[in-house]
């Protein structure tokens, strides 16, 4: 149902998809398509998935993880207009707008529209074309100030390059190598036969309903009240240990990118993604552990140093 709520493209031929295909089948990933997404109309959030059943795996790029998004997604253009944007100067604008001395407006009320600088006793009196002449340098200087600001914000490029795209998408398809996907798929599985099992056994438990000060059995009490309140203490246990294994997938899967030999464009990318998701780089170490599944970047950045 993604594509119901973002668009996706097939990602064009170029040394990108050639390059994540070549990584793809080194490591025996069976991919089959490479999409972009654009998540740029909701977000400048940066992200990069895979999806699909067996041999049908798909990747999936956020634009906003594209640094040269346009020259990527628009393989046709061969050249990029430049932001410098050169400005007429007042005799260019003139000669496109041929000599305008002598003009009168047809309802004969305006003088002349050009007129030669007259001096009279030291002072320059400014005919109407000395106006326009000013006009059109202040509308050249501010063009020419915009055109710097726009000039100047793209110069600090989002988003990461090739190498650090391929680094990003060694992390995520370490997760499929080391079957991280399988185990969180057992987990969730064996917590669900959990959950029910004591379900059964406790729904019909007269004391467990009068403890709340129930008379009857509803069963949409019971089952407020054994998954909020009595599996409280389960699910705190739970949290906690997932948090802890997810952690550690997290940290397995830099290594397994690490073992691509893309330990330096990770470390690059991972602070380009900090700091282009506007997260915050410094946390405590014991709230992250309890409440983070994914690791602090400083954290993740020091794990990839020391495995070198």
């Amino acid at each position: 149902i993604a594509p119901l709520f973002d668009k996706y493209s097939p990602l064009p031929d170029g040394e990108l998809k050639q390059k994540i295909e070549n990584l793809a089948k080194s490591i025996g990933f069976p991919l089959t398509k490479l999409y972009v997404v654009q998540g740029s109309k909701r977000s400048s959030h940066s992200n990069a998935y895979f999806y699909g059943f067996y041999k049908n795996k798909r990747i999936v790029l956020y634009d906003t993880l594209l640094e040269d998004k346009d020259g990527i997604l628009d393989a046709s253009k061969n050249d990029i207009p430049s932001s410098s944007g050169e400005l007429k100067t007042d005799s260019d604008v003139k000669e496109s707008s041929g000599d305008n001395s002598g003009f009168s407006p047809d309802n004969g009320d305006w003088e002349k529209v050009t007129k030669p600088v007259e001096e009279d006793k030291g002072e320059v009196i400014k005919s109407e074309s000395d106006v326009d002449d000013e006009s059109i340098n202040t509308l050249n200087d501010t063009v020419e100030s915009e055109t710097q600001k726009v000039a100047e914000d793209k110069m600090e490029k989002k988003g990461c390059n090739i190498g650090e795209i391929l680094a990003v998408l060694s992390h995520e398809l370490g997760h499929w190598k080391l079957n991280h996907i399988v185990y969180n798929i057992v987990i969730s599985q064996v917590n669900l036969l959990i959950n029910f099992t004591l379900f059964s056994l406790l729904y019909q438990n007269s004391a467990l309903f009068t403890a709340f000060g129930f008379s009857t059995q509803p069963i949409l009490i019971g089952l407020i009240i054994i998954f909020q309140f009595i599996f409280s203490p389960y699910n705190l246990i739970l949290g906690f240990l997932v948090i802890l294994f997810t952690r550690r997938c997290e940290f397995q899967a830099d290594g397994f990118a690490k073992s691509l030999h893309r330990a330096a464009d990770l470390h690059k990318a991972l602070i380009k993604l900090n700091k282009d998701n506007l997260s915050f780089p410094v946390h405590d170490w014991l709230y992250s552990t309890f409440n983070y599944s994914h690791p602090p970047l400083l954290e993740r950045i020091e794990a990839l140093r020391k495995s070198e």
